[in-house]
């Protein structure tokens, strides 16, 4: 289970692992994947994974996941890495 964090229609996913200094095996699935079902209120649905690679776009999700959950930014003083976002975009 992950975090719903919300953009218009689409889902953003942080490959944080708590601070830990490996990204997140389910984080690499999608990248490798590139797809997934993602359940969202009883329902299922098949999203397209994109990993953000624009700093703009990447402030702008980050934004959003700090501040559906802040301790988004103790997790990143945690590590030297910086922690990977993408999105789930719905067929």
């Amino acid at each position: 289970m992950l975090m719903q964090v919300e953009r218009g229609d689409q889902f953003v996913v942080c490959g944080s692992n708590g601070g830990n200094p490996d990204v997140p095996n389910w984080y690499r699935n999608l990248v490798a994947a590139e797809e997934a079902h993602v359940e969202v209120d009883g329902g299922r649905r098949h999203c397209t994974f994109t990993e953000v690679i624009d700093d703009a776009e990447r402030d702008e999700c980050w934004g959003l996941l700090v501040a559906a959950y802040p301790n988004f930014t103790s997790y990143q003083e945690l590590t030297d890495r910086r922690p990977p976002v993408g999105v789930l975009s719905p067929d």
